[in-house]
């Protein structure tokens, strides 16, 4: 399965890194990802496995050891954690933390730009878990989704200024990085 779109989507646990992220950052992250979702494209029949799909978490590191044991038992763990190397990060968490970073100030700037608020969603969240009429598992779906984006937005709440502007700087090639995923 191509894990890495979802894996970077779903990476909105706490921050780990301590400091802003800087231009040589977000710059160093750009680009290694076209060399990544190219090796990704290349080994994809070789993880193209539903028993190895990761379940998603908002817990990071739990996911990136998902990611590990898939990378594991087809054999590929050395050759992307060369990869990794390659592109300037000392280990699959450091490249895995950086993602995780970057992703949730791109997420907190588009949800800057929705003017959604906690509220907004708390309410569709009691709103749903309410109403009558709908399939307990659809129903189970949506309040699933909804407590995502409520955790997420928790989340992006704790991006600094600072950062949303440095986001907002690099928003056209973030822009063309994240929606190459949906490919």
């Amino acid at each position: 399965m191509r894990w890495i779109a979802p894996l970077i989507l779903f990476l909105f646990s706490t921050s780990v890194l301590a400091a802003d992220l800087t231009d040589s950052d977000i710059q160093r992250w750009l680009n290694a990802m076209p060399n990544i979702v190219a090796w990704q494209d290349a080994h994809e029949d070789q993880l193209d496995d539903e028993e190895d799909d990761i379940v998603f978490s908002t817990d990071m590191k739990k996911m990136i050891d998902q990611a590990i044991e898939q990378l594991k038992r087809a054999g590929l763990y050395n050759d992307f954690n060369r990869l990794i190397k390659q592109q300037g990060y000392s280990t699959i968490y450091q490249w895995g933390e950086y993602t995780q970073r970057i992703s949730l100030a791109y997420m907190a700037m588009l949800i800057d730009e929705e003017q959604v608020s906690l509220a907004d969603m708390e309410t569709q969240l009691a709103m749903i878990k309410n109403m009558d009429g709908f399939d307990e598992q659809e129903k189970a779906m949506m309040v699933t989704g909804i407590e995502a984006s409520i955790e997420l937005f928790k989340e992006s709440s704790k991006i600094s200024k600072a950062e949303r502007a440095l986001i907002r700087r690099h928003r056209a090639a973030l822009d063309e990085q994240f929606n190459g995923f949906d490919e």
